[in-house]
């Protein structure tokens, strides 16, 4: 007794044994021959599963079965891969597009100009500082405060120096010594007979007057003076008058004088017309 002999492969069809066929043993016999074909069949079968077997366990076991694929190290797509985009606050780990990397650089600029729309010309408007906010803050440290209204200024001489105000620039407004003169105590009234006041007390009055019939005259001062008379000078003025004419004053107190008027003889000479001025505190 022997066993029919197996081939691995797979038979299209299964001979059907025909009424008119005689019946044939042995390993090509007809009586053998649907046998031979459904064993072939079965022992090509069974390769196939156990070669499967042995590729399914390769296939596990291998670091990168799918070479026909990028390695996943490293992927590259070919073509024009899509995928959905993921919305705008999204910060998972899914794949991004094209079109999430736009809204996201159009949202980052926002409404930025076109010069400052980009990192390098943010840097490079900054200095390329990388500490450009702690030079800021100690350039804005060497400043004066504004609520310090100049206390703050490290030299107060040199500062006044630079402004170029010299010396009167620190001397207080008044009349006292090494004041600077305060434009309000210069006061007076400014006239044909008139005054004006000094900042140190100083008045000065002038006026004109005509001498009388015996000679004189008598005149009142625009405003008193409160300590004393320095001194009066006069100056005949009217025409026709001999230049050897005598003025005299006789002595004045603190708010009129005399003035006369005198030939080189000593006689009183009338209608004289002169200008004045006197000086006192």
């Amino acid at each position: 007794m022997a066993n029919l002999p197996e081939t691995p492969q797979w038979e299209e069809g299964i001979y059907q044994i025909e009424v008119s066929d005689p019946v044939l043993g042995g390993p090509d016999g007809i009586s053998n021959r649907q046998g031979k074909q459904l064993a072939s069949r079965t022992l090509y079968l069974k390769q196939q599963v156990e070669k499967g077997g042995s590729d399914l366990a390769k296939h596990i076991a291998a670091a990168d079965p799918h070479t026909q694929y990028a390695p996943k190290a490293s992927p590259t797509f070919t073509g024009t891969p899509t995928a959905p985009t993921p919305a705008a606050n999204d910060n998972s780990k899914k794949l991004v597009t094209t079109e999430f990397v736009a809204r996201a650089i159009a949202a980052l600029a926002g409404t930025a100009p076109e010069t400052l729309d980009t990192l390098k010309e943010l840097a490079d408007a900054l200095g390329n500082d990388p500490n450009f906010a702690t030079t800021v803050l100690n350039k804005l440290a060497e400043k004066l405060a504004k609520d310090q209204n100049g206390a703050d200024i490290p030299d107060p001489a040199l500062f006044v120096k630079n402004l170029g105000l010299g010396k009167a620039a620190t001397r207080d407004v008044g009349t006292g010594k090494n004041q600077v003169p305060d434009m309000s105590a210069f006061t007076g009234n400014f006239g044909n007979t008139g005054w004006r006041k000094l900042p140190d007390g100083t008045i000065e009055q002038w006026g004109t007057s005509v001498t009388g019939a015996d000679g004189s005259v008598n005149i009142r001062f625009p405003v008193p003076f409160s300590e004393k008379c320095y001194t009066i000078l006069g100056l005949i003025s009217s025409q026709g008058v001999t230049p050897a004419n005598n003025v005299s004053y006789f002595p004045p107190s603190l708010s009129e004088f005399t003035m006369f008027s005198s030939s080189p003889s000593g006689t009183a000479v009338t209608g004289t017309g002169f200008s004045w001025r006197a000086f006192g505190k």
